[in-house]
């Protein structure tokens, strides 16, 4: 019998399909816009020896989290809603990335300030981050923050931002790159996905990614982390 190959990432989440229309130009309101084209396009936040979640098939995601933590493999995970039963899932999470909005709807706190320390004291993971679309990322480590702006592109799509940033994430979590750099490079990977239409529009390579980062074409920065702590 044939040895398995080695596996890096796995995924247990949402697998979905996008359907795309693009118009001419944005319809007013009651108004009707003929589509140029229908395209039905692959998407979902897990379709993208980590394990990402994104608590979508929540009793699944809680019992490969617990396995992965026994085994000390990090579990990432990407919410976007407070899906039923989340409270088992959350106890074996090591990295929380989510949208902007979710800290405030998991802990009642509207700061992100406040709410990301909050999260990362109340479920003693390693860090807590959101993604801010053209503002960039903040994220907490445990004893400080940490900040990525955003790099500007042609956007013609976002749909799919934040699945490609998680896996860019991923990939600098992988090859135990410093936390700054994870984010930079995910960002990077993220707005250049935006510079085509679908989830998957523009996935880069590595070195298309490193391309953007170099030329540090930012939006201006949201936070100034320095004043924060």
């Amino acid at each position: 019998m044939s040895q398995p190959s080695t596996i890096d990432v796995v995924g247990v989440g949402l697998n979905a399909t996008d359907t795309m229309l693009l118009v001419p130009e944005y319809p007013a309101r009651g108004a009707k816009v003929e589509s140029h084209s229908v395209r039905i396009l692959p998407g979902g936040q897990v379709a993208t020896r980590a394990l990402l979640i994104d608590g979508y098939d929540t009793a699944a995601a809680a019992q490969a989290a617990e396995w992965a933590r026994t085994a000390g493999i990090p579990v990432i995970a990407d919410f976007d809603e407070a899906y039923p039963r989340i409270d088992a899932l959350l106890p074996n999470i090591d990295f929380l990335i989510v949208s902007r909005d979710f800290p405030r709807r998991l802990c009642g706190e509207p700061h992100l300030e406040q709410a990301l320390p909050m999260l990362q004291h109340r479920l003693k993971c390693r860090l807590t981050a959101a993604t801010l679309g053209s503002d960039g990322v903040l994220a907490w480590d445990g004893s400080k923050f940490h900040y990525a702006p955003a790099y500007r592109v042609s956007v013609i799509d976002t749909t799919g931002a934040g699945d490609v940033f998680h896996a860019g994430f991923i990939y600098g979590l992988l090859r135990d790159w410093p936390l700054q750099r994870q984010l930079e490079f995910a960002s990077a990977a993220a707005a250049l996905n935006c510079t085509a239409a679908g989830a998957r529009g523009a996935i880069q390579s590595v070195e298309e990614i490193e391309s953007l980062m170099a030329k540090r074409d930012l939006h201006p920065a949201a936070w100034d982390v320095s004043k924060m702590g």
